[in-house]
């Protein structure tokens, strides 16, 4: 015996109307006001750093990426509450200079600060980001 096709077509809706409801929240999530984003998230803006050298240095790192010579570019991951870590060695016999920092983060204005020093220097850097949108 057959069964009829009210049954068949009943029997075939069931799972999607079951799946319904949950399906509806992946694809139409509730929307989410601005305050309500947790404070312990934290968003990691990308960030391209440049760095000026009044006189050549050895070797000079910003936040682990190394940069070889002055004048160089390189794209960073950069924690909006968090500081910047800046070392350079200079050679042997080089006076008292500077090193500039430029941080152009995304959606963020420039940042600059210029690191003194004669043979090396290591310093934390505080920008005051606001966090990314």
């Amino acid at each position: 015996m057959t069964r009829s096709p009210l049954t068949t077509t009943l029997l075939a809706l069931v799972p999607l109307v079951a799946l319904a409801f949950p399906l509806s929240l992946v694809l139409n999530p509730p929307p989410v006001e601005p305050g309500e984003v947790a404070e312990k998230e934290v968003t990691q803006l990308r960030a391209d750093v440049l760095v000026r050298s009044a006189h050549p240095f050895e070797k000079a790192t910003v936040n682990g990426v190394d940069f070889s010579e002055s004048d160089e570019e390189h794209e960073i991951q950069i924690n909006p509450e968090a500081s910047i870590t800046v070392k350079v060695t200079w050679p042997d016999g080089t006076p008292e200079t500077a090193l500039l920092i430029e941080v152009f983060a995304d959606g963020q204005d420039l940042k600059t600060h210029t690191l003194w020093g004669s043979g090396s220097a290591l310093e934390e850097i505080n920008f005051k980001w606001s966090k990314a949108e």
